[in-house]
């Protein structure tokens, strides 16, 4: 029997078969191999207009397996994205198979490539007409002239459509295909609705794109945004969530605040931004305010006063004011805290250290270049905060063995430890390894004084450790080798 070109060579034997019909009773029994001749068939046009039973006796037991769930949804995919290219040809073979009652009539469709391509259209049909024997399932949520864009995106794998649509239409495409699990119908939608950003609708698509997690919407409003701002500088964190920087108080710069002021849940603030005293108002009415990073800041103001109860940040990184006074009055004003970056703080001393006690939701501390920290102020921070799960401890030099024992011992649930460019040996971090039963992330860059020996059993003993810094550390490429070896789910940075 003539075989379809670029047919793989380990599937020639079936030229053996006596007609279509046999060729399909053959391949039937191993669903793989039915698969991979399928794609092949496919490519090849003029062999599946010479053989229609076979490519029409195939689409119906496929559709009729996947509906039973006899079939695996990978190998489906594999079929379903086989056929797409070449619909205009092969669409005719595809049995239509079920009724799909829309909100405003019904629809014929093939389940094969509905269950193939969507995962939300997998679990309904399965449930509605594979479990009930029914050929009618029920999709009260669109209208017929937007299904037939999701149907002809679902057969073809294209988006020829979307160009008719206005963006309200777009908008309800793009909600159907991230419900319904068709990611690049979704940015294709994403894609054709950034045409549409202008001066007055930039800051309504800027919201909803991150209510709907549109990551290329998102991206593109905070392109527009920024170009044409001179007092804000927005971006999206990691958290996606909306990052705000406000540089100055002119006028100009509170109105373009004010636009995205309902979005922002991290204010970055300018050199002198808390000196005005509308800094107060301005803080207070962003209803989503979590993290408030006062860095750049000149001076302690009393605006400051008046941060919201819900902040559940503070970052002060290389801040030279903030003293052991400012630092008391602002943990009364934010006892909620859950993360405090006291990096490069180098007026903090013992003082400051026990009113972390106040803070029992504290989770998250750098105090990374503090760099008069030594192992008994390093000891009442342990003693204070006593919940903390990662901390950062990076180029605080004083510290000594004697120190890193102490974060051993404590009874502090780390999962993470940066100890950067500190002066930690062998036998503290193995110690740590011993001790820290919950840790899984170590930074321990250009740590001079640990050795390669010292290292290697340090990671053998920490076997929860998931991860681990060792930048510019004292460790051969053979040695990391052995260790991914042995422990291939350790992710290790290494010099």
């Amino acid at each position: 029997m003539l075989l379809p070109d670029s047919l793989p060579i380990h599937l020639s034997a079936y030229a053996a078969a006596e007609g279509e019909v046999n060729l399909l009773q053959l391949l039937q029994r191993r669903p793989q191999e039915l698969i991979e001749f399928l794609s092949a068939a496919c490519d090849d046009e003029t062999w599946c207009d010479r053989h229609p039973t076979f490519i029409s006796q195939t689409f119906a037991w496929l559709t009729a397996q996947l509906l039973a769930d006899q079939l695996p949804r990978s190998l489906a995919h594999i079929a379903a994205t086989s056929i797409q290219p070449h619909i205009l040809v092969l669409k005719d073979f595809l049995p239509m198979n079920l009724t799909c009652s829309l909100l405003n009539g019904e629809i014929q469709i093939n389940s094969f490539m509905f269950q193939a391509l969507s995962p939300y259209f997998y679990q309904l049909i399965k449930q509605e007409c594979g479990l009930k024997k029914q050929q009618v399932f029920n999709l009260n949520t669109a209208f017929i002239a937007e299904f037939k864009i999701i149907e002809s995106n679902i057969y073809s794998g294209k988006c020829d459509d979307l160009w008719k649509l206005n963006s309200t239409d777009l908008w309800q495409t793009l909600k159907f295909a991230r419900g319904w699990g068709l990611s690049e119908l979704g940015t294709e939608c994403e894609i054709k609705l950034t045409h549409d950003i202008r001066e007055e609708n930039v800051i309504a698509i800027l919201a909803k794109a991150f209510t709907d997690s549109c990551t290329i919407l998102k991206e593109k409003c905070i392109e527009y945004i920024n170009a044409n701002s001179s007092g804000i500088v927005i971006s999206a964190n990691e958290k996606n969530l909306l990052t705000c920087e406000l540089l100055d108080t002119t006028q100009a710069s509170i109105h373009e605040f004010e636009n995205v002021q309902p979005m922002v849940s991290e204010l970055i603030c300018g050199p002198r931004i808390i000196e005005d005293p509308l800094f107060a108002e301005l803080m207070t009415s962003c209803p989503k305010l979590r993290s408030l990073d006062l860095s750049k800041t000149r001076d302690f103001n009393d605006t400051l006063k008046a941060i919201p109860k819900g902040v559940r940040q503070l970052i002060f990184t290389d801040c030279q004011w903030l003293n052991n006074q400012y630092l008391k009055q602002l943990i009364a004003l934010c006892p909620d805290l859950e993360q405090l970056d006291l990096s490069g703080c180098t007026q903090l001393s013992a003082a400051a250290w026990g009113e972390l006690i106040k803070l029992r939701y504290l989770r998250t501390l750098s105090v990374a270049r503090c760099l008069k920290l030594n192992d008994s102020e390093l000891l009442l921070i342990l003693n204070s905060a006593r919940n903390i799960e990662e901390i950062d401890v990076s180029e605080c030099r004083d510290i000594t063995d004697k120190g890193f024992h102490s974060i051993a011992i404590s009874n502090c649930p780390f999962r993470s430890l940066k100890m950067a460019r500190t002066n930690i040996t062998d036998a503290a971090l193995i110690g740590l390894a011993s001790k820290l039963r919950s840790l899984s992330s170590l930074d321990a860059t250009r740590c001079r004084f640990l050795s390669e020996q010292g290292i290697a059993e340090a990671i053998k003993i920490a076997k929860q450790l998931t991860f681990i810094n060792l930048s510019q550390c004292a460790i051969s490429s053979a040695t990391v080798i052995e260790v991914q070896r042995n422990r291939p789910t350790l992710k290790i940075v290494a010099p």
